[in-house]
């Protein structure tokens, strides 16, 4: 060894070239180096933005019970940045979802579903998997494998059959999925998973539906392979070669003729065995060889590194922006990297949109019953604006007028509203740390569940709030919670609350400063959208209350450690949500022992039957709404014998700061 090193120095004091010196140390010491390969390294960059596709790349690498995929992490990255980048996809509209679990996996498939059905038809859809697959020994079912499933109870995968199934009803115009796995039982090494019996297994087909197209690594019970030496799977490695060749420009036909191909050989060549992917497309498409990428190719002159550094706000900066009342900023709500709209702290907005050839370009948002924000083009052709007057502070909702057509601001992400994905601002809060994120503390977790509702005859939706202790022992017992039924208002559905609600934070801060006891929060759709103004009178909450006492109450208190009676159990609502929730407490007081209305009307005592039918009574609303009929509900209220609370939100009217300030109030009284 002495000589060796002898070698070496001398070789230092001879050649002038370190990376030849470099080389020569790890050839010695049998270091094995690999270049990056020219697909991760330069990718070509799209001046065409694609804002009608949606993608979702799951990667599942790190396994909880099961050895880790190599490089699917990796896998799942670039393809990522291809999406973006080469196929000039809005970053906006692509969800990278790494080592995914079960929750995840259906909670981003949901919200998939959503996005691309609020496009009625003219959207398309790219998802992307890597990671292990698993079949079932009982039925040949295949199985994609969460990071927290198990290879030995299929359950607890995603079962490729409601995949499809779910990904077939949606309303888009093409849908495209990438499987780099195979349903054999194989690992990507070609070792077995865990609970294998040690036989590959050829799971059954599963057929496709809509207008959708399902592209596998691998078929019946062959394995899907790594590619060592590219740091990818081996499908993956081709599916990204054909699209950095031809700058995303290239149909679906082209592609998976050349991934065939190649994979097919290499496999037999490198891994001595048989890897063919195959394609399998709904019968209802019959031209899906001509389905295309990106209508032009990325420019291969104009590329960028895997590694380039992007730009973003601290969550510190975005809950406490600069409190100089000239300085405007980036609204908090605002897609990655997009500078406007801007907001400053006495409550104005600033917009600008880039309409070359339009004529006219208005923003819904400005002084109430004015029409709005009249933006202005500038010398360089650029529509801009600022709004003629402070707005309350907290979220708003809006969207553009271009020549007539209502559109989205590009500039900021979208939030269901007024039975739509409507455009959003946040005006700065001067109390708004009660509903900002701190790292600091605990958070909890907001999860997406799905519940066959008889009296709907189809799958509904809730997001379940819960603290950051569930799940957790006490004296060997797992502690059970009290639980909150949160509704939206009219236009709105279950991802109100938690997001421009932000009931999640909000609940996190309060459990963090030890003003309330722990609890869940449901907040499900409250059937409300097909009601028609003017018809408001009509509405009774009927199929609601069937849906919310009958079917939901008793799903949550199966499936959540709930404290499953009416005293650890309240009702709330804002607007609409009020109405249900005034209408149902009257009509079922057996199911919940507190009640609150937040800007949704009020309760006299001569509306309720039996006065110990209820704990706690919370009225709130904006002192711009009716803060006079809020005072004297609860006054009478008091008067009779209620335990009864009124809130008034001081300088906001109908909108989420009231409502974000009536639960943080309202939580500090329940369950007590």
């Amino acid at each position: 060894m002495g000589s060796a090193f002898i070698s070496i120095r001398y070789f230092f004091n001879k050649i002038n070239s370190v990376r030849l010196l470099l080389s020569l140390f790890f050839v010695f010491f049998n270091f094995n180096i690999i270049a990056q390969d020219l697909i991760d390294t330069k990718i070509a960059v799209n001046n065409v933005i694609d804002e009608k596709t949606f993608v979702l790349i799951f990667c599942n690498e790190n396994y909880k019970y099961e050895q880790p995929v190599p490089y699917a992490l990796n896998d799942g990255d670039i393809f990522r940045q291809y999406c973006e980048k080469t196929l000039g996809i809005a970053a906006e509209n692509i969800k990278y979802q790494p080592d995914a679990s079960l929750n995840d996996m259906r909670i981003q498939l949901s919200l998939l579903e959503k996005k691309v059905n609020a496009f009625d038809g003219e959207a398309r859809a790219i998802v992307y998997y890597s990671g292990h697959g698993m079949p079932s020994d009982d039925d040949k079912t295949a199985y994609l494998l969460p990071i927290d499933g198990n290879s030995a109870i299929p359950m607890s995968g995603l079962s490729i059959a409601d995949l499809y199934k779910q990904l077939g009803e949606m309303k888009s115009r093409q849908t495209m999925v990438f499987l780099d796995a195979c349903f054999s039982g194989a690992r990507r090494d070609g070792q077995m998973l865990a609970s294998s019996r040690g036989v590959a297994i050829k799971v059954k087909d599963t057929p496709v539906t809509g207008n959708m197209v399902v592209f596998s690594a691998a078929q019946g019970n062959e394995t899907a392979y790594p590619y060592k030496e590219k740091h990818h799977g081996l499908f993956t490695y081709f599916v990204l070669k054909q699209l950095h060749q031809y700058g995303g420009h290239i149909t679906l036909g082209e592609l998976s003729d050349y991934v065939t191909k190649q994979v097919s050989r290499t496999s037999i060549v490198k891994n001595e065995k048989s890897q063919t992917p195959s394609i399998i497309a709904s019968n209802s498409v019959k031209d899906w060889r001509n389905w295309i990428f990106a209508e032009k190719a990325a420019n291969q002159e104009d590329v960028v590194s895997n590694k380039e550094v992007i730009n973003t706000i601290p969550v510190k900066a975005m809950n406490k922006p600069p409190l100089s009342k000239d300085t405007f900023f980036p609204n908090p709500m605002n897609k990655p990297g997009q500078k406007y709209p801007q907001v400053n702290s006495e409550g104005y907005a600033r917009f600008r949109i880039e309409a070359p050839d339009a004529k006219s370009v208005i923003v819904s948002l400005g002084l109430g019953g004015r029409g709005g924000t009249t933006l202005r083009k500038d010398k360089d052709g650029v529509w801009v604006g600022t709004t003629e007057g402070p707005m309350d502070p907290g979220f708003h909702y809006y969207h553009l007028t271009i020549d007539g057509e209502v559109v989205n601001d590009p500039g900021t992400n979208n939030y269901f509203g007024s039975c739509r994905w409507e455009s959003g601002i946040e005006i700065p809060a001067p109390d708004q740390d009660f509903y900002a994120y701190r790292d600091n503390i605990s958070h909890g977790k907001i999860q997406e569940v799905k519940f066959y509702s008889n009296s709907q005859g189809k799958m509904q939706t809730a997001m379940v709030y819960l603290p950051p202790t569930y799940g957790q022992s006490i004296k060997g017992k797992k502690e059970r919670f009290p639980v909150l039924y949160l509704q939206h208002g009219w236009g709105e559905n279950e991802t109100s609350w938690p997001v421009q609600g932000k009931a999640g934070l909000i609940m996190d801060n309060l459990i963090a400063d030890g003003k309330i006891k722990p609890f869940i929060i449901v907040m499900a759709y409250g059937l409300t959208n097909d009601i028609k103004f003017g018809t408001i009178g009509q509405f009774t909450a009927k199929e609601f209350e069937t849906l919310l006492v009958d079917e939901l109450v008793p799903f949550i208190d199966k499936n959540f450690l709930t404290k499953a009676d009416k005293w650890n159990r309240a009702m709330a609502g804002l607007s609409m949500g009020g109405m249900e929730t005034k209408l149902i407490t009257l009509r079922r007081p057996e199911a919940f022992g507190y009640w609150g209305l937040l800007s949704g009307g009020t309760y006299m005592p001569e509306d309720i039957k039996d006065p110990k039918a209820v704990k706690y009574i919370f009225e709130g609303c904006g002192s711009k709404e009716n803060p006079a009929g809020i005072n004297k509900s609860v006054n009478s209220l008091k008067a009779a014998g209620y335990n009864a609370e009124a809130y008034i939100s001081e300088g906001t009217a109908h909108e989420f700061l009231t409502w974000r300030r009536c639960l943080e109030k309202m939580a500090q009284s329940l369950f007590k």
